[in-house]
């Protein structure tokens, strides 16, 4: 692997945009940062993917293989025609496409930049206008916007950053494409009165075809009357090995552990995850770098620790910034994803909300595709499929606050408190569901003693019970260790033993943990020091502390070992 150049590898999964600055430093990104753009911008939104990926993920594994195939060769044909008219791509964003072409030296008015783009966006439909992929049928809508743009920088934590492509071509595109059906190329009234001498459309009105409510329209391209030339764009330069570590950082564990192992041809996957959609309508395009910084710092550490959930893409349209995160994607994979990203998605709402910002939040749980899709020129990680969708429409439902489905309540209600269902209609969903509020954590309850008799653990009972015995007679002290398989009745023992100290002059401490506490040290000491110190009620850290500190005034070595 080394052989072939890590580096050369890793960008493949990240635009020509950000390998060139990263040329330019020649050095690892170790803070926030922004830069502005000018350029044209196609938006490419493929329609039929989710109707397939459902499909498909019914066949099992066998599906996931089919599934990837057409993945890859949909859109490595599309990222080929990009290059091939000089264009870069931005991002996969989900099932959709974004690309970038920058203004020639000789182009100030961006002229060139906008026929590019829009001969792009033709050959796009032309090309893949009613593909197949078995008995279902793919379709485009192409939009494109030209001005000023900015790329944001954000992140750190775990020396994981994400960009985000921000300004007024993306708000171009979201306003054209709302009007474009499936076989058009739309342009923004910017991009049409650059190329009107060189193209010939329509307008684009509104449903009611009415110029007034539309304003100004978008036009609905049909063809170029000028040749523009397809660009060749020269191989990407040999990248040094010193650019590894800047590279990985824009890119998720998912991908660079298969890479350092050798796999890099590997199959996409089925997975069952928790995504959350999470909308962020204070951060835009003109929010202060470092405002944006502190809330998306914010917001990775809420999901990174101690949930060990995952950022999947960064997206931006007119209503800010969207954050597309999941638990459960590889190598951070738990029975309880679905309480975790419960949990998570209140750290995160909790988070922004001591820093004044809104959000809202959307969680679904269920199976979905996860996998590197495109081609030679460019890849990306990328999961896709309708829980994907549906935490979409939970989010765009929230107003504020968080919504979940019903897969993820099932899976996390023993952990979590969950508001009383309402039922909501959602887009693609033919009935109303049940969605649900979370409402802050279950307390764990201390466990139940049963009085049934224990069968067939005498011996393990009887070594239990002459250790305490030892204890009040002789204050010997001894530490027992209980170790067996899942189901072998380890908590049966435990909950005899503590039993049997009622009748004993002896106090008796618990502590416990689960899943999500094994990435905190000293999880499940925690309440047993707690009941030693007599604070188990106590919630205030400060008084916690004042209340440690009179009981260890008498004892100098003690008193060394308090935290600063």
């Amino acid at each position: 692997m080394r052989e072939q150049g890590l580096s050369q590898i890793y960008a493949r999964y990240v635009p020509r945009l950000i390998v060139e600055r990263l040329l330019r430093e020649a050095r690892a990104v170790d803070a926030p940062s922004s830069e502005h753009f000018q350029g044209a911008i196609l938006f490419a939104d493929i329609s039929g993917f989710t109707p397939l990926t459902e499909a498909f993920a019914a066949q099992g594994p066998a599906g996931a293989e089919a599934l990837t195939r057409i993945l890859n060769d949909y859109f490595g044909r599309m990222s080929r025609i990009v290059a091939d008219h000089g264009g870069d791509v931005l991002k996969f964003a989900g099932d959709a496409l974004m690309a970038l072409w920058s203004p020639a030296g000789d182009d100030p008015r961006n002229v060139d930049a906008c026929l590019r783009a829009t001969r792009c966006g033709l050959e796009l439909q032309a090309s893949l206008a009613g593909y197949q992929a078995e008995s279902h049928t793919l379709s485009l809508r192409v939009a494109i916007g030209i001005d000023r743009g900015v790329v944001v920088h954000m992140g750190g934590q775990f020396n994981r950053w994400e960009f985000a492509v921000a300004g007024s071509p993306l708000n171009q595109v979201g306003r054209v494409g709302t009007l474009a059906a499936p076989g058009d190329v739309l342009v923004s009234p910017e991009v049409w009165a650059l190329i009107n001498r060189h193209a010939t459309g329509t307008p684009a009105l509104d449903e009611d075809g009415d110029p007034e409510r539309t304003g100004i329209p978008p036009w609905r391209i049909e063809e170029l009357n000028e040749t523009v030339a397809a660009v060749a764009v020269p191989p990407a330069p040999e990248l040094p090995r010193e650019l590894e570590d800047a590279l990985r950082g824009y890119l998720p564990a998912s991908i660079t552990r298969r890479i350092m192992a050798g796999q890099t041809d590997f199959l996409g996957e089925l997975r069952r995850l928790t995504i959350l959609f999470v909308n962020l309508p204070d951060l835009r395009h003109d929010t202060p770098l470092g405002d944006a910084q502190k809330s998306f710092r914010a917001l990775q550490k809420a999901l990174f620790f101690p949930w060990e959930g995952s950022v999947n893409k960064l997206s931006v349209d007119d209503k800010g910034i969207s954050l597309v995160a999941a638990l459960g994607l590889p190598p951070f994979a738990h029975e309880d994803d679905a309480a975790r990203g419960a949990q998570a998605a209140m750290a995160m709402h909790a988070a922004l909300s001591e820093l004044g910002q809104r959000c809202s939040i959307g969680v679904a749980t269920g199976r979905v595709y996860c996998g590197s899709v495109g081609g030679d020129e460019r890849q990306e990680y990328t999961i896709m499929g309708d829980r994907v969708n549906l935490a979409a429409r939970l989010m765009q439902n929230a107003d504020g606050y968080i919504l979940c489905d019903q897969a993820t309540v099932d899976r996390s209600e023993t952990i979590v408190q969950y508001s009383e269902p309402q039922m909501l209609s959602v887009k693609g969903k033919s009935l109303p569901l049940p969605v649900f509020r979370p409402q802050g954590h279950k307390a764990r309850a201390d466990p139940e003693r049963s009085v049934d008799i224990m069968i067939d653990r005498v011996h393990e009972a009887g070594i239990l019970t002459a250790a305490v015995e030892a204890l009040v007679e002789s204050d010997s002290r001894r530490c027992i260790y209980i170790e067996g398989e899942a189901g072998v009745g380890k908590s049966r023992l435990v909950e005899h033993f503590a039993a049997a100290l009622d009748d004993q002059p002896a106090r008796l401490l618990e502590g416990a943990g689960d899943a999500i506490e094994q990435s905190t040290s000293y999880f499940a000491w925690q309440k047993v020091l707690l009941g030693l110190f007599g604070l188990e009620d106590e919630n205030s850290n400060p008084a916690r502390r004042k209340h440690i500190e009179h009981t260890l005034s008498q004892d100098a070595a003690s008193r060394e070992t308090l935290p600063n």
